[in-house]
């Protein structure tokens, strides 16, 4: 977060830090389009994410994330991955 100066890592945009985003009880459906969350530059199975594990996280704002994620799984389901 502070390493990127609050902006998402994808769309540029202000990011709202949330201490209680990381509580146990919170439910993803709650979480605020540009609250900050962390992603992953690399899907599970790429060689990449574990020869790169430091740089391999980036700070998203959760519409980002959530497209990102909504994105590679169409993309997986499409090619029967």
């Amino acid at each position: 977060y502070q390493t990127q100066n609050g902006k998402c890592h994808w769309c540029k945009e202000d990011m709202i830090y949330m201490e209680d985003l990381y509580h146990p009880d919170w439910r993803s459906q709650d979480t605020p389009p540009k609250a900050c969350t962390l992603d992953h530059l690399y899907q599970r199975g790429d060689p990449r994410r574990v020869v790169n594990a430091i740089h391999s996280n980036v700070a998203a704002c959760h519409e980002c994330n959530v497209a990102r994620q909504d994105h590679i799984r169409h993309r997986q389901s499409y090619w029967g991955a």
